[in-house]
């Protein structure tokens, strides 16, 4: 006996879950690289929940790794794009992210960075992109950075 399929009711992938990833560097502190991949997994279930996790993510790092903290979101990341370190393209790709979020037509996403509030199409993605631009210039670069200056110093005995 014989069994066919002949309509299909709905297409979903069953498994994985998840699509795989992004990996992050080994720089990226455990409690910030979990977070990230939660944003990640659910991006694809919900846009808005994944917009949600990177908005609180990112003003955690704002927070406690860069000590930024001002009355809402927008305003913690005008004043990062204001400090002269900042380089050309991370504020380039905030002023991007500021405008695909729409902080000024939707307040709730600059004053309740952990709300569940309206998303914009491909916000969520911007905003997985951007926190790895973040996490790139407050862990990746300066360790790399580091381990060059001691290189250099292991190997010609220059201190810097």
């Amino acid at each position: 006996m014989e069994y066919w399929i002949d309509d299909i009711d709905e297409d979903s992938v069953i498994y994985p879950r998840y699509s795989v990833g992004r990996v992050l560097d080994q720089y990226v502190p455990l409690k910030y690289a979990q977070l990230f991949h939660e944003s990640e997994e659910v991006n694809n279930i919900s846009p808005r929940a994944s917009a949600a996790l990177s908005r609180y993510l990112l003003q955690m790092l704002l927070h406690e790794e860069l000590h930024i903290q001002k009355r809402n979101l927008e305003d913690e990341i005008k004043e990062l794009e204001s400090r002269s370190n900042i380089p050309a393209n991370l504020i380039t790709m905030l002023q991007v992210m500021r405008r695909v979020a729409n902080f000024g037509a939707h307040p709730k996403k600059s004053t309740n960075s952990n709300e569940i509030v309206e998303v914009e199409t491909g916000e969520s993605a911007v905003m997985l992109d951007l926190l790895e631009e973040v996490f790139d210039y407050i862990f990746v670069k300066p360790k790399q950075q580091e381990l060059f200056l001691k290189g250099i110093e292991e190997k010609y005995g220059i201190k810097p």
